[in-house]
């Protein structure tokens, strides 16, 4: 008997959605799609697994706001919906790589702990896949991104991201006031002391917040790390609160000058 029952499996855009429910009966989400690369041409596959059920940091723009209830998984929980998806599926012929990504519901950094025992069981699992760790950015020990490192260095292929979303402190704590927010320049110490490989920064580009190429030069080197353009995922939160993506001639303005300014990145196509 595991921890977990699946609900259902509906479509989604490149893949399927899968609704878990724990033995509380809380909701689990996971994803399992298949996404040739804008830029290399290879194929990929992406589990997008949940860390908790529910996310307490309550960024303005998730539609986890609207769950009533919080709680952060187990490293079983975790695993078994890894287990479920490729179990169902299998191997895809044609995949490149493999990815696993921990930014369904909830973050690495309310669920450290479980989040590393994941890691190390999945890797146990499947020594050749990747695993994304995405993060929004709250305040935390060190030790998980040491931890991290650790892992890396035994040969573990990780990606570290960081959802930052505007250059502005204010705006980061505005946009995610559940809990303490890392500062930028927080986000920049991690970058500066972990080396696995570029650390990629996310900005959504949002009508009315700051995106300040300068600032993120002031704190990152160019050579640390890799930058992706984003949108949003309309929801009803975004709608309720009327958040919206830039004008594209903004997105283009900084998109040209993070290329003066040698930065790595790219636009996510819709």
């Amino acid at each position: 008997m595991g921890e977990l029952t699946l609900q259902s499996i509906h479509e989604i855009r490149q893949g399927n959605g899968f609704v878990f429910r724990s033995k509380d009966n809380l909701p689990v989400l996971s994803a399992d799609k298949i996404i040739t690369d804008g830029i290399d041409g290879l194929v990929r596959r992406k589990i997008g697994l949940s860390l908790c059920s529910g996310c307490k940091i309550g960024c303005l723009y998730c539609f986890t706001r609207n769950f009533e209830h919080f709680r952060s998984l187990t490293s079983f929980e975790i695993i078994e919906q890894a287990e479920v998806l490729l179990k169902r599926k299998g191997s895809h012929p044609g995949v490149f790589e493999t990815k696993v990504s921990f930014k369904q519901m909830g973050d690495p950094l309310v669920n450290p702990v479980e989040t590393l025992k994941a890691i190390e069981g999945l890797k146990n699992s499947f020594p050749d896949f990747s695993f994304v760790v995405s993060t929004s950015g709250p305040n935390c020990s060190n030790s998980f991104f040491k931890s991290l490192q650790l892992f890396s260095d035994c040969g573990v292929k990780i990606r570290l991201q960081f959802s930052c979303h505007t250059t502005s402190d204010q705006e980061r704590h505005d946009l995610s006031s559940g809990v303490r927010m890392m500062n930028l320049e927080e986000v920049a110490e991690v970058v500066e002391r972990w080396h696995g490989g570029l650390v990629t920064l996310n900005f959504v580009i949002m009508e009315g917040f700051e995106y300040q190429v300068v600032k993120i030069k002031r704190l990152f080197d160019p050579d640390k790390v890799f930058i992706k353009v984003n949108y949003l995922d309309p929801n009803s939160q975004t709608r309720r609160l009327g958040l919206k993506d830039a004008e594209m001639s903004f997105v283009k303005s900084f998109a040209k000058d993070l290329n003066a300014n040698h930065f790595r990145w790219s636009f996510r196509q819709r």
